[in-house]
Parts: structure tokens; C-alpha cells; sequence
């Protein structure tokens, strides 16, 4: 299943927890318990992993996308059509969303210590300006993954199982990832998240306030620094 997931083309419907022959399957490759370690030296094999996650996410936003469908659109229509195809994709996909975006945190969390320790482990020579940006590109995806989950919590269209299961994710992996924001990323989720407390209650609010008041206090440390 994760070489399935990881082959996806945008527009086609990939697997779902409604197909009886892929639910099982689904649910086991987007478990981030079987998610074994990474270290500097296979980081490689750990980014690939989490572009599992990533390619299913982006297949589920854009399911019933066509070849060449806006070729003739404007950009400000291609942009419409997309955002509300994402918009109604988000909704009718969210079961399988949920669990993707569970396994994209815990995925990434576990990239922080070793890249950081990947781009240490290089000599002054090998610090290129191409690696530099790849790490920051890892650590700008972690941002947003905060960003989005965040988000999801003030959905009134998210069930909130749905909702309880993401910012479980988020909760459980916060030590680790804070370390992947930069000041200016952790600010801007501290914001997002004092945005968005007004419009929650119960569980998801007690939640998001343990979340911004860890991210707080958590120092900057490894990737955070590049």
C-alpha cells in the first residue's frame, strides 16, 4: 500500500477507508507506530517516507482533477475552481485526511534530530547552499503541518474525532517539532492558534493552549538554528 500511495497521480481517487479491500491496508500504512528511527546517515529513506503522506494528502485535495482542464481557464479561475475543489475534498475525504495528516506530524517529527545532525556531520565544504535550502524546505513543511492541523481544529465541518485525533498527533510530537520552527514559524503559529482559540471549546480548546504555552516555552534548538 505505501508504494501505491507513493505512485498517486493528481485527479485520480486513491484509496479510501469506504473501498472493504483498502481500509485495512490504509489504516496500517498510515500507522505512525511502525515508523522506525532515523538517523543522519539514512535521512534520505526518512524524508521518502513522509513524501508517502504527502502525496496522498495532495491526491485526496485534488480528486476529480483533469489533464488539462484549465489549460484555457484564467489564473484567477484556475485558482477559484481549485481552492473549492480542495475545499469539498477536504470535507468528503476527511476521514482519510486525518489519518494522513496523524502520520505526516509524527513523520516529520522524527526528521528534526537527524537533520540537524545530518548538516553538523558535514564538513565546512559540504554546507553547500543547496542542502542549506532542502533542510529549510523540511522545516518550512513542518510549519505548515502545524498550521493546517491547527486549522482543522476550528472546522465545523471536521467530525471531531477527526479533530481530536489530529491535535492528539500535534500534542505528542510538539517537543520534537518546535525544534524544526524557526522564531518567526513559531510566532506564526502561536498567532494561528490564538486566532482560531474564539471559535473552539472543550477538549480542542484545552488542547491548542497546551499546545501554544509548550511551543512558548520550548527552546530553540538544532534545526530550528539553520
Amino acid at each position: 500500500m505505501a508504494k501505491r500511495l507513493a505512485a498517486l497521480d493528481v485527479g485520480a481517487t486513491p484509496p479510501l477507508l469506504s473501498g472493504p479491500n483498502d481500509a485495512a491496508l490504509l489504516r496500517v500504512a498510515l500507522d505512525p507506530s511502525d515508523l522506525p528511527p532515523v538517523t543522519a546517515s539514512d535521512l534520505g529513506t526518512g524524508l521518502d517516507s513522509c513524501e508517502v503522506s504527502n502525496r496522498y494528502n495532495i491526491a485526496l485535495m485534488f480528486v476529480g482533477s483533469r489533464k488539462n482542464e484549465l489549460k484555457d481557464a484564467t489564473p484567477e479561475d484556475a485558482a477559484r475552481i481549485m481552492a473549492e475543489r480542495s475545499r469539498v475534498n477536504a470535507v468528503r475525504y476527511q476521514d482519510e485526511l486525518a489519518l494522513s495528516l496523524r502520520f505526516t506530524a509524527t513523520c516529520m517529527a522524527r526528521l528534526v534530530a537527524p537533520s540537524a545532525a545530518f548538516w553538523d556531520s558535514l564538513p565546512p565544504a559540504d554546507r553547500t547552499q543547496i542542502r542549506l535550502d532542502g533542510l529549510r524546505q523540511v522545516r518550512r513543511g513542518m510549519a505548515n503541518v502545524y498550521i493546517g492541523l491547527v486549522m482543522t481544529q476550528a472546522d465545523p465541518s471536521s467530525r471531531p474525532s477527526n479533530k481530536a485525533l489530529m491535535l492528539d498527533a500535534l500534542l505528542a510530537n510538539n517537543a520534537r517539532l518546535a525544534q524544526g520552527l524557526t522564531p518567526d514559524d513559531r510566532r506564526g503559529v502561536i498567532n494561528a492558534i490564538n486566532s482560531y482559540l474564539p471559535s473552539v471549546s472543550g477538549d480542542a480548546k484545552t488542547g491548542l493552549v497546551r499546545l501554544r504555552d509548550e511551543l512558548a516555552a520550548l527552546p530553540c534548538l538544532q534545526l530550528c538554528a539553520l
